[in-house]
């Protein structure tokens, strides 16, 4: 009569600490979750997303990759990246942004991301590839000259470019005149002779490898400088009859008006400031040299100087018949 009990009891004490066996739970990029975290009942942590930014690469230029992440049981996840270059691991390149300096127009760079628990790795995940595309010109340096600047010089830009994939670099120019496109001045030298005074010109310069351009840049803009009168008569050397007389011409660039004045001469020498006529009549008490100085001056106070001299002699006798 107590057979019976007794079996039933000993069935269910040997099922008791018996479990079922369960298979292991997989996480993205398909490697289970037993691989480094199963023994102690931790589940690894997943890369759900990674993406490279910006999508559109070009040589020197920092790249980043941003992360989405994932673990079951709460824990803090960390990363490791490895970035490659056309499959290819780039020695060192083990931070969250990687520079594209050194790279060429064409390269696919991916980044492997590992996650970790710091119990152990999730399953490395590879982000889509970003290419190297083409990088446009740069312009390091714009100079213009000359400086000081004058009505009538040619301005002349000189420019200092490159290309990182190599490309021929083509140069675009646009002048201004105090803030306005000047029509027609696409070329690297301007005439300034129909300008004036005070203007400011600049230059904008784009640089393009005929696959795409940069944005403009400008040199630093120069002013049209104040020009002194000018001297366009030569001082003739020879006294006839006892007479010397030297008709002055001074044209100044801007047009300013122009005095003059004798500011050193022999006694007797008179200029008129009219007809800009110098006039000397010889005597006998200025024989000899002398130093003659003219100065032209405009109405900004600058002023040019003419120099020569005169050698005043007796005249020959008169010769006998």
């Amino acid at each position: 009569m107590f057979a019976a009990p007794l079996f039933v009891i000993l069935a269910l004490w040997g099922c008791k600490g018996e479990s079922t066996p369960q298979a292991p739970v997989p996480t993205a990029g398909g490697t289970p979750a037993a691989a480094s975290g199963a023994s102690t009942g931790n589940h690894p942590p997943a890369v759900r997303s990674a993406r490279i930014f910006p999508s559109k690469a070009m040589i020197e230029m920092e790249l980043r990759v941003e992360v989405q992440g994932e673990d079951m049981d709460g824990d803090p996840i960390t990363y490791r990246y490895k970035w490659l270059v056309n499959k290819v691991p780039e020695p060192g390149a083990t931070a969250p942004q990687f520079r594209t300096d050194g790279l060429k127009n064409g390269d696919r760079i991916t980044v492997e991301v590992t996650p970790n628990d710091g119990k152990g790795d999730g399953a490395a995940f590879t982000t889509d590839p970003v290419t190297i595309g083409n990088t446009p010109p740069d312009i390091a340096e714009i100079h213009l000259e000359p400086v000081p600047l004058y009505r009538g010089d040619q301005l002349k830009v000189t420019v200092i470019a490159g290309d990182p994939d190599g490309d021929p670099v083509i140069l675009t120019y646009k002048w201004l005149r105090n803030d306005k496109e000047i029509p027609g001045a696409k070329g690297d030298t301007l005439d300034t002779k129909d300008f004036r005074k005070k203007d400011v010109l600049a230059v904008l310069v784009t640089p393009s490898d005929g696959k795409s351009a940069n944005a403009p840049k400008a040199g630093l803009p120069v002013t049209i400088q104040n020009s002194p009168p000018r001297f366009t008569s030569s001082p003739p050397t020879e006294i006839k009859d006892g007479q010397y007389v030297y008709q002055v011409v001074v044209t100044d660039p801007d047009e300013d008006p122009v005095t003059l004045e004798l500011k050193q001469g022999p006694p007797g020498m008179t200029l008129d400031p009219a007809t800009k006529q110098l006039a000397w009549k010889l005597t006998p008490e200025n024989l000899g040299k002398h130093r003659v100085v003219l100065a032209a001056k405009d109405n900004e106070n600058a002023v040019t100087q003419q120099e020569f001299e005169l050698d005043a002699q007796p005249p020959a006798p008169a010769t006998q018949q």
